[in-house]
């Protein structure tokens, strides 16, 4: 069970250096803060305060952005490949460091990668500092597990043994999902409430395929001189997020894109990126080479191709660029996370005079009917591969530690395994819950939430985006927009007359937004907009209309099974079942005969009662069709 806190930020505050009442709590212990979106300065609030800290993030593009920024700090990065005088003399810099701060009383700001971060932990245990630890974007530890299995888990084990340690992210794990990972599990868990947060917009749109959805966007740029326009203002810059460095060649390739006109941002460290590059070169005999995030004021080119690797926490401080990503089901590391990829993506761009920065074009390419597997089919996997990873795992462990350490695991996706050191410097396996979620997600991503278009939007309106399906909105686009965005119940119930009124012929899509509260449907289905309308759009006027309409429909109903033309009843007889009636409904009215009239013809006659002749009604034509 996770312990939660909602923390309201004042209308005030826009970065979190502003709110001097969060410096004043006093975070401490392991605890998770989700700040709700990227963008509100909380990175930089802890590499700025008065507190020793240590930042570990996952991505070197993620610390040499932020150190490009705050040049104050230490970056400590420990080489691909060892070598041992390299080794030392980044301890003996970086223990150089810890004691000049000391010193001169400045609190050590350290920047280093999750991979690199129990390598730096060595040196800080030689000094007395209390650093709090802030784990960046965190939530980027379940997409790495694959990728980097031993050094994920060997961190989240030391993260463990430390008495400060802040998860950060903007974009966290449901937590249903966090708690099935015993390292998060049971940790204090802060949220942000920030008022008027803004709601970024997506247009979705299928594609065929990346190289040609892509191809389409860069010749309109060709063609037009410009990528999206509002009003006056023109998009003349883009952001191509593509998870595949094969395709991001084959696109620079076909649509003849010269150097000067691309910045390619992708992982340096990957061997097959640089010879994918290195053909490229070779093919157009021209040099491209991998780029660098541009800093404020310096010069953007007009197609920035970036790769995962800068989807989360660096900052782009473009003044018109607009953002498209791209999304194919049927390839693992091409899908996106729409909870959690999609966010982090649209709060890259910080520049608020960039009036395209909240909005996105996602162009997806749906799962493969083909390649589906059903929930039963993948569970009874999944048991097996639990089953098998546990029983590996204990084996293994029964091993003596010291022929521990050359154990590799082989073919790392056919189960939940993971190799990893322990507090004691000892290897130990495990059957790991990350891996068990990951693949738990991956399943979902593409046999849930990828199967069709309309599942798309939904899940992408589920995360909190306002979803439309082409670029020029179509009046329900932008009603969608118009209703999201308003939070005044009046206000609300007025754009969904108005906008019904005016264009009747979306009256069954309305009705299909499952989104919108079922009390505005309800609402304007009983009274329509003239009746809504004279009720001034309050809601407690309408609901007493509304509740009075269901009462004489009850009624309607009541007379007309208790009574049937052609009948012959006394008046007594029938103001006694009228009476029923109203008593039966709760209405506090006592019945008279004539009331009748009300619902059928009826006709003065005589019956006979006990022998006896009385004044009745004969019951005629229903009148209420």
């Amino acid at each position: 069970m996770i312990e939660r806190l909602i923390l309201k930020v004042p209308e005030s505050v826009k970065y979190i250096s502003e709110w001097a009442e969060f410096g004043n709590m006093k975070i401490n212990g392991q605890v998770i803060i989700n700040k709700k979106y990227a963008g509100c300065g909380m990175t930089t609030y802890y590499l700025t305060n008065e507190q020793p800290v240590i930042l570990a993030a996952p991505r070197k593009f993620l610390l040499e952005n932020k150190l490009a920024q705050l040049p104050h700090l230490f970056y400590y990065e420990v080489p691909d490949k060892y070598d041992k005088n390299v080794h030392q003399l980044l301890h003996e810099k970086l223990a150089q460091y810890l004691q000049d701060c000391i010193n001169c009383k400045w609190p050590p700001k350290i920047i280093v990668t999750y991979r690199s971060f129990c390598k730096a932990c060595d040196v800080l245990r030689d000094f007395n500092i209390p650093f709090q630890v802030i784990v960046d974007e965190f939530h980027v530890i379940t997409q790495d597990i694959e990728m980097a299995a031993e050094e994920t888990i060997t961190f989240l084990r030391y993260l463990k043994m430390l008495p400060d340690v802040i998860y950060l992210t903007a974009t966290p794990e449901s937590e249903q999902d966090l708690s099935t990972i015993q390292d998060f599990r049971g940790l204090r868990y802060i949220e942000l409430d920030w008022p008027n947060l803004k709601t970024a917009t997506i247009i979705s749109k299928p594609m065929i395929s990346t190289i040609q959805a892509c191809g389409y966007v860069i010749k309109g740029f060709q063609d037009n001189g410009y990528f999206a326009r509002k009003g006056k203002h023109l998009s003349k810059e883009a952001v191509f997020y593509i998870n595949d460095v094969s395709n991001i060649v084959s696109i620079i390739k076909q649509n003849g894109l010269k150097p000067d006109e691309v910045n390619i941002l992708i992982s340096r460290n990957e061997p097959k990126n640089k010879a994918k590059l290195s053909k490229l070169c070779s093919d157009t005999g021209m040099k491209f080479e991998i780029g660098t995030i541009p800093g404020k004021g310096e010069r953007h080119k007009p197609y920035t191709f970036c790769t995962r690797v800068v989807f989360y926490g660096c900052d782009f401080y473009s003044t018109n660029a607009y953002t498209y990503v791209f999304a194919d089901a049927n390839s693992e590391n091409r899908r996106i996370d729409i909870a959690l990829d999609l966010p982090q993506i649209l709060g890259r761009q910080r520049l608020k005079e960039n009036i395209f920065r909240d909005e996105a074009i996602l162009y997806v390419k749906t799962s493969s009917l083909n390649n589906l597997q059903t929930k039963e089919a993948f569970e009874k996997e999944k048991k097996q591969k639990i089953e098998i990873s546990k029983r590996d795992s204990n084996a293994w462990n029964n091993i003596p530690a010291a022929s521990r350490v050359n154990l590799a695991i082989q073919k790392p996706d056919s189960n939940y395994m993971v190799k990893y050191m322990d507090a004691n410097g000892e290897y130990r396996f495990e059957c790991n819950d990350i891996r068990i979620l990951s693949d738990v997600k991956a399943w979902r991503e593409k046999n849930k939430y990828y199967r069709k278009q309309g599942t798309i939007r939904i899940n992408l309106r589920d995360s909190g985006f306002i979803v439309r399906t082409s670029f020029c909105p179509t009046p329900l686009d932008n009603f969608y927009d118009d209703f999201l965005e308003e939070s005044n119940w009046r206000k609300r119930m007025s754009l969904y007359c108005d906008f019904l009124q005016e264009y009747p012929e979306y009256t069954e899509a309305v009705r299909n937004l499952t989104w919108i509260p079922e009390e505005f449907h309800r609402y304007y289905e009983t009274l329509g907009t003239e009746r809504i309308k004279a009720n001034s759009f309050q809601q407690s006027r309408i609901l007493n209309e509304v509740n009075q309409n269901k009462t004489t429909d009850d009624i309607v109903t009541a007379f007309e099974d208790s009574f049937h033309t052609g009948e012959r009843l006394s008046k007594q007889e029938i103001k006694s079942r009228i009476q029923q009636i109203y008593d039966g409904l709760g209405i506090g009215k006592t019945a008279k005969a004539t009331d009748l009239k009300q619902y059928f013809e009826i006709e003065e006659t005589n019956v006979i009662v006990n022998g006896k002749k009385v004044h009745g009604y004969k019951i005629g034509r229903w009148n209420m069709s």
